[in-house]
């Protein structure tokens, strides 16, 4: 019996793009029944043509914040990083990849926005009330392995009902709060909606690494809290809360500072030391240079089995 690929080599062209467009996207996506783009060039995928409208979704973004292509390693068949070029970009090709697996494992809907990085821009020029009737929506973009975000820029994402079943899904995850990302600005779906780790370290540095592994237990915490919703829906699946607005105008991509070593100023940023969203390094896991030595040599250590 073959090996099963893991989440590098069943997905090795997505890795290997700067930034994922619909033509990187497209063999893995072309066999499922409803494939949309809107005006923007935002890709909903559904893998389901019945009741669409009511199943779980899951995002993530398609560009990175870097200029130049990865030149990729893998390391003791878990450890994704570069040897020259840019950064992995495993914000977000790690949502990307969970978004193509949840894809083939349950019923469901998938969003790939786009310019993410640059201010939610795609994400503000989705239509959101398309999500009025789904069960929930959930975006894989954080950095680390266990962080659940339910609130992010001060404002609560979901229901309390919500929050215990994702909790239970994830036996290792811990609440944290967020900054923005592409469900931040979705509020008009009034419907429950949160985002989760990636599997991915020292994100928008070249020093980023992802840790396949990681991302593959999160997929399948995923998998097992949508089975969980399906088989038992909410009492409540509406949530409404306050609208995320940040102002756009001016936003350029890749224009955030380095977070291997701080952050600066870019486009749009407010004074040194913030990117322009006001985060700081200390927003950031920042490992000093022996924990990134230990990553390269595959002594990355997991507590969980």
């Amino acid at each position: 019996m073959p090996k099963e690929l893991n989440l590098y080599s069943k997905y090795k062209y997505i890795w290997e793009q700067l930034d994922n467009t619909m033509d990187s996207l497209f063999s893995y996506i072309q066999s499922y029944p409803l494939i949309e783009m809107d005006s923007y060039g935002n890709i909903t995928v559904s893998n389901t043509k019945e009741n669409a409208d009511k199943v779980p979704v899951f995002c993530c973004h398609l560009d990175t914040v870097h200029n130049e292509e990865p030149q990729l390693e893998l390391i003791h068949n878990d450890i994704l990083m570069t040897m020259g070029g840019g950064g992995v970009g495993g914000d977000d090709k790690c949502g990307i990849v969970a978004c193509l697996e949840l894809l083939h494992k349950i019923p469901c809907k998938c969003i790939f926005f786009r310019d993410e990085e640059s201010g939610c821009r795609g994400s503000r020029q989705f239509n959101a009330k398309s999500l009025k009737n789904n069960l929930f929506c959930i975006e894989i973009d954080r950095r680390g392995s266990s962080d659940l975000i339910f609130s992010a820029s001060g404002g609560k994402m979901c229901s309390d009902e919500f929050q215990e079943r994702v909790k239970k899904a994830f036996p290792h995850g811990t609440p944290a709060q967020g900054s923005i990302t592409d469900v931040c600005v979705l509020s008009d779906a009034e419907i429950n909606m949160m985002y989760v780790s990636g599997g991915y370290y020292r994100p928008h540095s070249d020093k980023e690494y992802v840790v396949l592994s990681e991302l593959q237990r999160n997929i399948d915490c995923l998998v097992v809290l949508a089975n969980d919703i399906i088989n038992n829906p909410l009492k409540d699946k509406t949530y409404k809360r306050s609208v995320i607005s940040y102002a756009t105008k001016g936003y350029t991509p890749r224009t955030w500072g380095s977070y291997q070593t701080g952050v600066t100023a870019g486009n749009g940023g407010t004074e040194a030391g913030e990117d322009l969203f006001g985060r700081t390094a200390s927003d950031y896991d920042n490992p000093g240079e022996d924990d990134y030595q230990a990553m390269q040599y595959g002594r990355h250590k997991k507590s969980y089995k």
